[in-house]
């Protein structure tokens, strides 16, 4: 039967009409960020420049993901689980992982700086897509169903989290929780790891006191004006400053000196100051539909693997645009992770992108399905 609403292609041109708007956005709001950190002209475009190469990049690995069979992932997961793992155990070497605040989340090789971790979170979908749909059969037993993939996914959490990466780590759990509710996971055992995970989570921010801080400040950022509050009452001044239409393209305040990562975690901020609430709204929006369109990709699904995988790209993307717009509006804790397509950041720009090729892929094929069968 021929399924109802949009057609495939319609979807593919909705998305990559959004995907092109938010880069758009990202690439033009990072020019008006960045202006405090490059007063010299010369140097004016050096992040914009950067960044639009990546964008680049990121062009063609959609337009890849969007030619190569999604099946493809599945046939290949162990070799892709193995670089992955490799790849954030190398951050962890000095001389190759390199530390930034605290964090080593980066390796750089040679001239090429990039982020293990954007990778691990697609990995990790993958991975679960192809071993939960291998074992649909078993999977409301929790030792042949829930626990093989469950150890793997809490290794790869293991390996980001010792990059001193908390959130990125809760991130990768929560998008697993969600493809093991979707591939039919026994409601009692979701709920048992739904309690385990909130305690290893609030575990894991004991351990740690600026974790511990981070979460104080949530509550009340005046408690630490100067310290842990300082980047959320900056932010939020940004929606005070800005109000419903914005002060104006490039008359932003709190970008000069006061808004820390005014072009990468809190670029949010700066858009809503200058282009106002109004723009603030449409681009979460846009995230909306971007996860509608993906879950409107994943019901069309003929097969359980492509199902898993293109809800678990759609549950990622929104989830971590909803976790980075939280934060800068106050209502979640600082976390680090950038607003996907529109921070500066190469691998998360390149990895986002080529997530949206695949999805385009699998809405493809369901199509070609949907010929055949009539």
């Amino acid at each position: 039967m021929k399924e109802k609403g949009l057609s495939n292609s319609k979807i593919n041109v909705l998305l990559l009409v959004f995907v092109v708007i938010l880069s758009g956005l990202g690439l033009g709001f990072l020019n008006t960020a960045t202006q405090p950190l490059f007063p010299d002209e010369e140097y004016a475009f050096m992040l914009v420049i950067k960044q639009l190469s990546f964008f680049g990049i990121g062009i063609v690995a959609l337009v890849l993901g969007a030619l190569i069979d999604h099946n493809f992932y599945k046939r290949h997961i162990k070799f892709m689980v193995f670089i992955t793992i490799a790849f954030l155990i190398l951050t962890l070497i000095p001389g190759l992982g390199v530390d930034v605040y605290g964090a080593r989340r980066w390796i750089k090789l040679g001239p090429l700086t990039f982020q293990p971790s954007e990778f691990a979170k697609l990995t990790t979908i993958f991975y679960l897509a192809a071993v939960l749909d291998n074992k649909k059969d078993d999977i409301r037993d929790f030792y042949k169903g829930v626990l093989p993939p469950l150890m793997l996914l809490i290794l790869i959490g293991v390996f980001v989290l010792l990059e001193n990466d908390f959130s990125t780590t809760m991130l990768i759990f929560f998008v697993g929780f969600i493809l093991f509710f979707l591939s039919g996971v026994r409601l009692v055992t979701l709920l048992m790891l739904g309690v385990v995970g909130v305690f290893g989570a609030v575990g894991m921010i004991f351990l740690a006191p600026y974790r511990i801080k981070r979460l104080a400040v949530l509550f009340n950022p005046w408690v630490d004006p100067f310290g842990s509050g300082w980047q959320s009452i900056q932010s939020m001044k940004c929606f005070s400053l800005g109000g419903f239409w914005g002060r104006g393209l490039g008359e932003s305040t709190q970008k000069y000196s006061a808004l820390p990562k005014g072009y990468n975690d809190y670029i949010f901020s700066v858009i809503v100051e200058e282009s106002g609430v109004i723009t603030g709204i449409l681009m979460i929006l846009m995230y909306f539909v971007i996860a509608l369109l993906g879950i409107n990709i994943a019901k069309r699904c003929k097969s359980r693997f492509s199902y898993l995988m293109a809800a678990g790209i759609s549950s990622l993307m929104f989830v971590q645009a909803v976790l980075n717009i939280g934060v800068t509006a106050g209502i979640f804790p600082a976390t680090g992770i950038p607003l996907p397509l529109v921070s500066a950041g190469g691998t998360s720009l390149v990895v986002f992108l080529f997530s949206i090729g695949i999805l385009i892929n699998i809405s493809n094929s369901s199509a070609r399905c949907e010929l055949n069968e009539s």
